[in-house]
């Protein structure tokens, strides 16, 4: 459990990070409720424990205590990343009173391939077999970027886990929006910050970018749309199911591009509202819609 380590570190907010709603999310429950995909609890509640406990509460266990789904809610807790084979795991060898810390490679970007890298599963009762399309493919993003620093240096201070969920983080990722028109031509423009080792999004399947122009400030009715995405398709063409895809469009921003500018058409109609959005779970691309994965506003403007 994680309130034994936090008895002493407690300086670490764990409880907050992203990490700890791996298997609470709201979207992974239902999504493992409509595949109930096993494979799936690997890394979303990782320990062997925690996937016996999931396995009890399949077969209706009624003797599964507090404590056991308490441990099973924690998802990705202290142990799932520094215990192994019974060490405790750290950046650097060391030493105290209550225990031995071994070096390892949990500050390293190849740890997060762990669970960030993986191609798309095939079941057949119960044999896997992977084919050669990523599902999810940040960490070989980031060997091709070519930069030094690790996923955990941009990502992950002090076990505050930041990214698209952490919403001032990711706001702060983006500045320069500028929107203009000129005989008949609406013109857009934004910049993002330098460094960055993947592309974007990535990650997540239904993840995407848009700058989207509407009739109406609610932008429930779209007259434009430009967006920057990754869409999947089974081979009988269902973009929802989430095993077996393959990639048919790439849309996805390359981590050298810092600069955006978009040509439109300006629309005919009056007022127009136009806004930059990140999807945690675009529509578009076959994902859910509904007030638990509501897209984040980056910027948004009024046009006339």
């Amino acid at each position: 459990m994680n309130s034994n380590c936090l008895s002493c570190h407690n300086e670490i907010k764990i409880h907050k990070d992203r990490h700890s709603f791996s298997w609470k999310s709201e979207l992974f429950q239902e999504a493992i409720q409509i595949e109930n995909r096993q494979w799936c609890v690997h890394c979303h509640a990782p320990l062997t424990s925690q996937k016996e406990i999931y396995f009890r509460k399949l077969r209706g266990d009624s003797n599964l205590s507090d404590l056991d789904l308490r441990l099973l809610d924690e998802g990705i807790n202290c142990v799932s990343c520094h215990v192994r084979n019974g060490k405790i795991l750290g950046s650097q060898n060391s030493k105290n009173e209550y225990h031995e810390v071994v070096e390892s490679n949990i500050g390293k970007s190849e740890f997060c391939a762990n669970c960030h890298q993986f191609n798309f599963p095939v079941f057949n009762g119960d044999s896997i077999r992977y084919t050669n399309h990523p599902m999810q493919n940040t960490y070989e993003e980031w060997k091709s970027s070519g930069r030094e620093e690790s996923c955990q240096s941009c990502h992950y201070s002090n076990h505050n886990l930041t990214g698209p969920y952490d919403k001032k983080w990711f706001l702060d990722q983006f500045y320069d929006f500028g929107v203009d028109s000129e005989d008949g031509v609406l013109f857009i423009s934004f910049r993002m910050t330098k460094g960055r080792g993947h592309q974007l999004p990535s990650g997540d399947l239904f993840r995407s970018l848009a700058v989207e122009v509407s009739k109406d400030s609610k932008f429930e009715s779209l007259t434009v749309s430009k967006r920057w995405s990754r869409k999947y398709e089974t081979k009988h063409g269902n973009i929802r199911e989430t095993i077996n895809k393959v990639l048919t469009v790439d849309t996805s921003l390359l981590f050298s591009k810092n600069t955006i500018n978009i040509v439109f058409d300006k629309p005919t109609h009056s007022p127009s509202y136009v806004r930059l959005v990140y999807y945690y779970h675009d529509p578009f691309l076959g994902g859910k819609s509904n007030a638990n994965v509501s897209p984040l506003v980056i910027f948004q403007k009024t046009i006339y």
